[in-house]
């Protein structure tokens, strides 16, 4: 059984809605200086957010975990990503990632301790696992009947990042 995970919110409503603990500043400072590097600052505030436990295992009552973020984005171009940052397994949030597509599900497959991930976009289904550091890709299935070639998901998916003066 997996469970859809909802999108109800946007970035812009952490102003004066935002509830106790719900985005610390090592949370911010994940999104202002990572995220911010691949989306102008109106995508950032556009875009809507989703908490989740990706991680396995229930959080105790007294525990001080965070929930880990998952990001809903919309790029000028029309492609959308689900960006996700990890807040739960370790003691600062730290980039984990991004999903192809604007619907996701947690899998009840667990992978290196966390949910598998299952996104969509209408065209592909796309499975991510958890990698130790951030989820991969590891299974794209079409949704069309149309032959998947896993390389032309990579070169499409590829556009979204710009090069930049620090790449090797």
């Amino acid at each position: 059984m997996s469970d859809a995970v909802q999108f109800n919110r946007s970035v812009a409503s952490w102003g004066a809605n935002i509830l106790k603990d719900e985005i610390p500043d090592d949370v911010g400072y994940v999104i202002s200086t990572i995220l911010s590097l691949y989306y102008p600052v109106n995508a950032l505030m556009g875009a809507k957010f989703s908490y989740s436990r990706l991680g396995e295992g229930q959080v105790s009552a007294t525990s001080h975990e965070m929930p880990d973020l998952l990001l809903q984005m919309r790029e000028a171009g029309g492609d959308e990503y689900i960006e996700v940052i990890l807040c739960s397994t370790v003691c600062y949030p730290f980039y984990a990632g991004h999903l192809f597509g604007n619907d996701v599900e947690l899998s009840d497959d667990i992978v290196n301790g966390h949910h598998v991930l299952i996104s969509s976009n209408g065209k592909y289904r796309y499975r991510y696992e958890f990698d130790g550091s951030k989820y991969s890709l590891t299974e794209v299935q079409s949704l069309t009947g149309e032959v998947t070639n896993i390389a032309n998901v990579w070169r499409v998916g590829a556009k979204r990042y710009p090069q930049s003066k620090f790449a090797a």
